[in-house]
């Protein structure tokens, strides 16, 4: 997809409400498939995924329709899958998608590593607290 404009405007404007997420659930790629839209869950150990791959005129022709994938498809599912959608369901999809990924980030599990988790967290903290203080002058300590 070389711009905006080889995509049908419904498309557009089903996923302009995430366009500036400040959600630091996901990150758009641009890859060598052939995916129209892709977004990537940022948590590095991650291989969730939501594309949209093509679409098309609906059996009706009054409407569009595009193929969408992801994974995870539910809270019972981690898996992948694919479907046709009403372009007027893409950001219900996405939002549902989004949750998801809120989810697996929210839960606690055995797979868990609390020291690093504590120090991702102070790390975080850290890291925060250097940007809005003006009067440091020197650069932020990465230990």
């Amino acid at each position: 997809m070389k711009n905006k404009r080889h995509l049908p405007l419904a498309i557009l404007k089903a996923l302009e409400p995430f366009v500036d997420d400040k959600t630091n659930l996901f990150e758009t790629v641009k890859t060598d498939e052939d995916y129209l839209v892709e977004a990537v869950d940022k948590k590095t150990d991650s291989d969730f995924f939501f594309y949209i791959k093509e679409y098309k005129k609906s059996n009706n022709g009054r409407s569009l329709i595009a193929l969408i994938g992801q994974r995870p498809t539910s809270d019972i599912n981690p898996g992948f899958t694919s479907s046709w959608a009403e372009t007027s369901t893409i950001e219900s999809h996405f939002n549902s998608w989004l949750s998801l990924l809120q989810e697996y980030n929210e839960v606690k599990s055995f797979y868990d590593d609390p020291i690093l988790d504590h120090y991702e967290e102070k790390y975080f903290t850290d890291f925060t607290e250097s940007f809005g203080n003006e009067d440091q002058d020197k650069p932020f300590n990465t230990e």
